[in-house]
């Protein structure tokens, strides 16, 4: 069994340059000397660790100071030399950390096969594997905390909304029946809004997402249907009010160039970062790992689950489960809420009434207990292009559910509070 090959010395490089360019972030990694696969590398980041204990600025000249004799000045010049951010320090913190426990549990497993060939007795054998797993696991749990600080966390979170509770808690949808139901999409939660083909997902989806960036909120969007084009004319509509036929057939006379034009210069300026090459699991945990850490996402919107893909489940209703799961994980990890647009089964199609039900959610009954908010377009007529959207919130943790009423305009990718 190699050890050398759970390392990830890029990922080491980028933390201790990041550590270079920004001192303070150093007490936010928790990471400890021997997750560093190579040895200096270890040296290095405990010296950072002995100056940050003094409050000495973390710097060339100090670790020099600090390191004496044990100083690779080529090595630390080249940290120094392809340090160039500072916003992944997390990310890279946990490739480290993964590749560590990684190692560990390849050094215990050599060791048991070891101590089994020795004769040892067999509960010596046990009590160290135990240990083992002991702290391998604690590293991957996460910090601990008491209830004193989950307490003093809640008082805070109080105190903040009774100074301003004027305003919404979360990332806005710019609309206001749907705002009123949710207090704005929460940090930490995973918001499905499923639909039968046609009803308008995305069009509400891009809407959200531009309103909240408009209100300076950074959006990230990946999109597993769509190419750049189709979502760009899309939003040129919706935000011109230029039919949308009339843009991808070129039909636009001067005026209508115009609008289209203006809208174009105001929606360059959006903080909407898009994805459109992330189709499987791992690509789409990179690509919200970079919207948030590089771009600093406050929300990320899926368009949408089903089209997801999962190499290491071949099963259809455990990949989705997977993907889902998945995507509740990073939406607490990161404490952004998180958007998925669902399918619905095709069983809903032979029903009378069509209005959907939680069952009727596509592929996977996970979906339904990982979410947080479920949400369900339904319109009576949908070959009409414009008419009532009814927004029925069929799950809400904290919220409780309710229905709203929207208009929509197919057309033009528009939507609007429904007159009553």
């Amino acid at each position: 069994m190699n050890l050398t090959s759970q390392q990830n010395i890029s990922a080491e490089i980028a933390l201790l340059g990041a550590v270079f360019l920004n001192n303070n972030i150093l007490p936010q990694i928790e990471l400890t000397p021997d997750d560093f696969y190579k040895p200096f590398h270890s040296s290095l980041y405990k010296a950072m660790l002995d100056l940050s204990l003094k409050d000495d600025p973390i710097d060339y000249i100090s670790i020099e100071k600090h390191l004496g004799e044990g100083m690779q000045y080529a090595d630390v010049e080249a940290i120094i030399k392809n340090a160039v951010t500072d916003a992944n320090y997390k990310y890279h913190s946990e490739l480290i950390k993964e590749a560590s426990s990684a190692r560990k549990l390849q050094r215990m497993s050599l060791e048991t096969i070891s101590s089994l060939s020795d004769g040892d007795p067999l509960d010596d054998i046990v009590s160290n594997i135990n240990r083992s797993l002991a702290d391998i696991l604690s590293r991957r749990s996460g910090q601990i905390v008491s209830a004193f600080d989950v307490s003093k966390d809640v008082m805070e979170y109080i105190e903040r909304r009774r100074e301003h509770n004027d305003a919404i808690s979360g990332v806005p949808s710019g609309i206001l029946s749907i705002d009123k139901i949710t207090d704005g999409f929460q940090d930490g939660d995973l918001i499905i809004i499923a639909a039968r083909p046609g009803m308008g997902k995305t069009a509400l989806a891009m809407s959200m997402a531009q309103n909240a960036a408009y209100r300076g909120y950074v959006m990230g969007f990946i999109s597993l249907e769509m190419t750049g084009q189709q979502l760009g004319m899309r939003s040129m509509s919706s935000l011109s009010g230029v039919d949308l036929l009339k843009i991808r057939k070129g039909y636009t006379g001067k005026d209508d160039f115009q609008k289209i034009s203006n809208s174009a210069s105001s929606f360059a300026e959006l903080p909407i970062f898009y994805s459109f090459s992330a189709f499987d699991l791992v690509s789409i945990q990179k690509a919200i790992t970079y919207m948030v850490q590089t771009h600093g996402a406050k929300m990320i919107i899926l368009d949408y689950l089903q089209l997801a893909r999962n190499a290491n489940q071949r099963q259809r209703e455990r990949e989705i489960g997977e993907i889902s799961m998945a995507l509740k994980s990073m939406a607490k990890t990161y404490s952004i809420p998180i958007i998925a647009l669902s399918q619905l089964n095709r069983d809903i199609e032979k029903r009378d009434n069509k209005t959907p039900k939680l069952a009727d959610l596509r592929d996977s009954g996970q979906i339904e207990q990982d979410a947080d908010v479920i949400m369900f377009l339904h319109r009576e007529d949908i070959k009409e292009p414009k008419g009532i959207v009814e927004v029925h919130f069929a799950k809400g943790r904290n919220i409780g559910t309710g229905q709203v009423k929207l208009f929509f305009d197919g057309d033009k990718m528009q939507f609007y509070e429904a007159r009553n």
